[in-house]
């Protein structure tokens, strides 16, 4: 792990997603991928393939790989590792929370508040260094100090989170059926970016309880349910160009 980090901190933030865009370009044999490490190691790259790209055609390669590649040459070299991925998280979840407290209001005409998001809050945060919000095995340094007094005690001297993976396994067996209908008619494969038969058998895998790409999984019916929103043909919201009908013949 201390390598991994050692070559993280030497790679450029730009030469990193470089490195990412050929090898989801270049697909599931690339020696990148046969030699990632353990999952510990993988958590200290910049960043890395997404589990939806294995159900990525040839030409869904290529469009994910230019897209990576262009960011690449905008990506800004003096950013440091650390950094990218709070900010990432942060956005992350700040973008969870915009989609429970939309569906809470639409639902039920009842907001959603996330206090520890206020704007306020996360400068205070981000003006400690990394180093010093968190120890080995305790994470809730800043936490204590802020509401000791305020909240139950439990609450901040507890090291473990409730479970919650059977609850999403029953949800989707459950909903396996309406899953199924939405990948297959699939947008993203009449385009010909996504192979919806792989997809299909990462699904019926979740739903038997077995390992799956749950947050693949995810992104993707969420993306399938977005593009059929769009008031378009597919042909307006996608066009093969001659790049990418030459990947999708090979």
């Amino acid at each position: 792990m201390l390598g991994q980090a050692a070559r993280t901190q030497r790679a450029p933030y730009p030469k990193a997603l470089a490195a990412l865009a050929d090898t989801i370009t270049a697909g599931p044999g690339h020696t990148a991928l046969s030699h990632a490490g353990t999952s510990a190691a993988q958590m200290l790259t910049w960043c890395g393939r997404s589990a939806a790209t294995v159900w990525l055609t040839p030409a869904g390669r290529a469009v994910v790989g230019d897209l990576v590649a262009d960011r690449a040459q905008i990506a800004r070299p003096d950013t440091a590792p650390g950094v990218l991925h709070e900010r990432l998280a942060l956005e992350l979840m700040g973008d969870g929370h915009a989609t429970f407290d939309q569906i809470s209001r639409q639902q039920w005409g009842l907001p959603v508040h996330a206090p520890l998001l206020d704007d306020l809050v996360v400068d205070a945060c981000h003006a400690i260094p990394g180093y010093a919000r968190t120890q080995p095995g305790d994470f809730k340094l800043l936490a204590r100090a802020a509401f000791t007094g305020h909240v139950p005690g439990y609450l901040l001297h507890r090291r473990t989170k409730t479970a919650f993976t059977s609850s999403l396994f029953a949800g989707l067996r459950t909903n396996a059926p309406a899953l199924r209908r939405i990948l297959d008619r699939s947008f993203l494969a009449q385009a010909g970016l996504l192979d919806g038969s792989k997809a299909l058998a990462s699904l019926d895998s979740a739903a038997r309880g077995e390992p799956a790409p749950l947050a693949a999984l995810h992104g993707l019916i969420v993306t399938e349910l977005w593009l059929a929103t769009l008031p378009t043909s597919r042909t307006a919201w996608w066009e093969t160009t001659t790049s990418h009908a030459q990947e999708a013949g090979r």
